[in-house]
């Protein structure tokens, strides 16, 4: 026998499944207002950090995988574009970012996205860029970089002419201003570097992309314009295996200039109100709107989307008022209703007399 929290399980699951039964979404909804009466009247946004979820470098003339390594080296890359045997003896980054389910875009309500990396051996001073990965590293499809000592490649073969034609092609950048090459990967920016510390790149139109699904997430390329290191003494960036604990991360601060993430009528605060907007059109499956509920850009109203509200939740304004903005409540919406009017009345019963 499946029981309702299966239900909500399943629905989780699958962000678009609206076979959830109305008794069991009730149910869940008087649950989920029993919590949101324990929510703050008010939140302060801060930075949201995002941990890289996989990191590499490798130096092509042999193809080494070292991510597990508490440094990602990076060194200059002198082969002006020319495919030569002696032209791969340099080395770039790869750094992922495949958990992204909890971040919305900046036209969805989202903050601005950076890339923070932090120094692990500074030689000195060092201009490093980065792109947007045209192909994944570790892909077994026959697409992923090259070399046999890349275990989530399937074993590809390759020779290092090979691993720097496929360098060329899917990590080093199209801008020419920095060494760039016609066709390559998108120029995202490059990091200048004076001194050892953490340093931040703008990519939220990069990660936006990612979210949004119009553009596949293969990661950043990572790769020297002109650094200070030479053989034994390379630039490098602190990995997720670092001690330190300083690895790649994506910093996301504050929100955009439009509506606050959750406010799906606009009015500036995000409470009751919302949730009731949300809900007349929870089960959408395409086309949805801000204005219905759909907060994270999918088209769809979900689960996701109750989550988003819930973690902006903000002053659920005087008991009362909801009741004369949304008359004649039926089904769905009068336990919505029913629920929230007793987040109302917890809440007036915390205020200090």
């Amino acid at each position: 026998m499946r029981s309702d929290m299966d239900s909500i399980h399943q629905f989780n699951a699958d962000g678009r499944r609206t076979g959830l039964r109305k008794g069991a979404l009730c149910r869940w909804v008087v649950a989920f207002a029993a919590a949101a009466a324990t929510w703050p009247a008010s939140r302060t946004l801060g930075e949201t950090i995002v941990p890289a979820t996989y990191d590499v470098d490798t130096y092509m003339f042999v193809g080494l995988n070292t991510n597990a390594e508490p440094g990602l080296s990076v060194s200059t890359d002198y082969s002006a574009g020319v495919v030569a045997n002696n032209n791969a003896h340099f080395i770039f980054t790869v750094i992922k970012f495949d958990d992204l389910g909890g971040l919305a875009t900046k036209a969805a309500g989202g903050g601005d996205k950076f890339l923070r990396l932090s120094t692990h051996n500074f030689p000195g001073p060092s201009t490093i860029a980065v792109s947007i990965a045209k192909a994944d590293i570790d892909a077994d499809d026959g697409t992923g970089y090259p070399s046999p000592l890349f275990p989530g490649n399937g074993g590809l073969q390759g020779t290092n002419t090979d691993r720097l034609r496929w360098y060329m092609a899917n990590i080093k950048g199209d801008d020419p201003q920095y060494g760039g090459y016609a066709g390559g990967a998108k120029h995202v920016g490059e990091f200048d570097i004076p001194a050892a510390g953490t340093y931040q790149l703008d990519v939220t139109t990069a990660v936006d992309a990612w979210i949004s699904g119009t553009r596949p997430n293969f990661g950043f390329g990572v790769w020297s314009v002109a650094d200070a290191g030479v053989q034994g003494n390379t630039f490098d960036f602190a990995s997720l295996e670092n001690p330190n604990g300083n690895g790649p991360a994506l910093v996301v601060t504050g929100e955009s200039s439009g509506p606050a993430m959750g406010d799906a009528n606009n009015d500036g605060v995000v409470d009751r109100r919302d949730l009731v907007q949300l809900m007349g059109h929870y089960g959408a499956a395409s086309g949805a709107t801000w204005a219905d509920g759909d907060f994270d850009g999918d088209g769809a109203v979900t689960l996701a989307d109750v989550v988003l509200l819930k973690n902006h939740f903000s002053s659920p304004g005087p008991p009362g008022t909801l009741a004369a903005a949304v008359p004649e409540p039926n089904g769905i919406a009068a336990c919505v209703l029913g629920a929230i009017g007793a987040i109302a009345l917890a809440r007036s019963r915390r205020r200090p007399q």
